[in-house]
């Protein structure tokens, strides 16, 4: 990959309030707005990332940033990442972190019914809007913003200079028309495979993958910039026809997620009381859409090897009656330090999911120095180098499966030597670096397409009203020409010489053709 640098100022005025920078590395002298788009452009086409073989050095690190001015960012996020546990949270919560070091003024707005919701994060105000939750996935508090409109309001006061919204979602629909109510910068950043849980959830409704790429295409176009987690995930919304889409670069907590955190006391829990047997470990949410019900299969195929499920969701009960009879533990939710350890206490972690827009808990299980074999769909291809740092297989394949984990289980060597490159890996994806490109790049290069975006709007109205005027002018001018011409007015009645020597009729207008000409200039 050619080497881009990214040694540039933030444009002055890019954020009235405030109109100097102040530089991490070595700074040059700032140039225009239209400029760092331009020197930029390389350096946030996700496009020069390797996309089956991600290497850590391409990525910016934060000393090679120059630092934007404090800015003021309204966050709509759905569902909440401070009650509702799912990888996303994390992405948010070290937004928030590195807002809140750069000393920018952030406000939440999000549905969050639980009993006493936080009302503030890393100081920053939460606004709860109200919420509802849907028959089929009752886990998930989600929200329009009505009939309180507290978006609304907090936008209002607030000013933002810009407006990031998670996606996709009820919230994200109505953000869109706030957005363009009150002309406000809008960044969508894409969290959710839609096509994927539609297919899993309502896969009984005809046409419903063709709706849910249609409502994705028709929203994600009205942003200045979308955001996703991985090279593969941008690839399918470009190829479905949504345009101004980045890779918001990932990240992971080397210190929480450790080798060191492995635990006899956790493997013993995650084995049912029997830690030397081989230990397969699934973490995460139980639902439809991660294509659990084939680790059974595996299972069955594998005796000597026994699974634990760390988590919960929407399937959990089912799950527990169709896993009933193998060697198998559900531990519940868990977080903290007892998640760390249950990361780091297994032998493989094993990922079925088809719908990852990038995998966290991939991430996480490579932290903690232990291998994985994931599914070749979503966003997980961008995670793990097939044969080093685990292994890739088809998702819907029980013997490939199969395959890699007897292969990692009759090898310690190999699965050690994995554990170890995955750790390496692991440690090159730094939250800090992560979060520096995004305020400090994305946030400013959406900014600039949307001021392109309106210039563009007024020069295209500009346009059109040129084209009003000239279509006005000229209907006068011909309606004159033929209210004054010989057949505009109807002619007498001519005498039998005087039509014997007239034109044939022919060559007059005819009634129909007057009115068609008419009616052509009066559309």
């Amino acid at each position: 990959m050619r080497q881009q640098s990214a040694r540039r100022a933030a444009p002055d005025g890019l954020f009235p309030e405030v109109s100097s920078t102040t530089t991490l590395g070595t700074g040059a002298s700032a140039p225009s707005a239209e400029e760092i788009l331009d020197s930029t452009d390389a350096l946030l086409d996700s496009s020069v990332l390797p996309v089956s073989s991600p290497t850590p050095r391409d990525v910016l690190s934060p000393d090679t940033i120059t630092i934007a001015p404090p800015k003021k960012i309204a966050l709509l996020v759905e569902p909440t990442p401070f009650t509702y546990i799912s990888g996303y949270a994390n992405r948010f919560k070290e937004l928030l972190k590195h807002c809140r070091r750069q000393k920018d003024t952030v406000e939440i707005v999000t549905p969050d019914d639980s009993t006493n919701p936080p009302k503030e994060a890393y100081g920053f105000r939460i606004h709860n809007t109200w919420s509802f939750r849907l028959p089929f996935y009752k886990s998930l508090a989600l929200s329009t913003d009505f009939p309180d409109f507290k978006g609304l309001r907090v936008l209002k006061r607030l000013k933002p200079d810009l407006l990031h919204v998670s996606t996709p979602g009820f919230l994200a629909m109505t953000a869109c028309l706030y957005a363009r109510l009150l002309k406000i910068p809008l960044v969508m950043s894409y969290h959710t495979h839609l096509p994927v849980y539609a297919a899993k959830y309502l896969g009984w409704l005809p046409g419903i993958v063709w709706l849910s790429w249609l409502a994705l295409r028709l929203f994600h176009n009205l942003a200045d910039l979308t955001l996703v987690t991985s090279p593969q995930i941008k690839s399918e919304l470009e190829s479905h026809g949504i345009q101004k889409v980045d890779v918001w670069q990932k990240g992971i907590d080397t210190e929480t997620f450790n080798p060191t955190k492995r635990s006899a006391a956790m493997r013993s829990r995650l084995s049912d009381g029997h830690p030397d047997d081989p230990l397969l470990v699934y973490i995460g949410r139980l639902g439809a859409e991660k294509n659990l019900h084939l680790l059974r299969d595996v299972l069955e195929r594998v005796p000597e090897a026994r699974l634990a499920f760390v988590g919960a969701g929407p399937c959990e009960d089912e799950l527990r009656e169709y896993f009933n009879g193998t060697k198998t533990v559900f531990t519940g939710f868990m977080t903290g330090e007892a998640l760390s350890e249950a990361f780091a206490s297994g032998d493989i972690f094993v990922m079925p999911s088809e719908s990852e827009t990038l995998g966290f808990v991939v991430l996480e299980s490579m932290a903690s120095g232990v291998p994985v074999i994931g599914a070749r769909a979503g966003g997980i291809p961008n995670l793990i180098r097939h044969g080093e740092t685990g292994f890739l297989v088809q998702s819907d394949d029980v013997q490939q499966y199969v395959d890699r984990v007897r292969e990692l289980l009759s090898d310690d060597a190999l699965r050690r030597r994995m554990g170890e490159a995955a750790r390496r890996e692991a440690e090159q994806w730094s939250w800090e670096a992560s979060m520096a490109k995004l305020r400090n790049i994305q946030y400013p290069r959406a900014i600039l397409n949307f001021r392109r975006r309106m210039r563009g709007g007024f020069a295209r109205l500009r346009s059109r009203l040129r084209l009003i005027r000239i279509f006005a002018v000229a209907s006068a001018v011909w309606a004159l020409r033929w209210l004054t011409s010989p057949f505009a007015l109807p002619a007498p009645p001519l005498t039998p010489a005087a039509a014997a020597t007239s034109p044939s009729s022919s060559d007059q207008p005819t009634q129909r053709e007057r009115r068609d000409v008419v009616a052509f200039w009066t559309v």
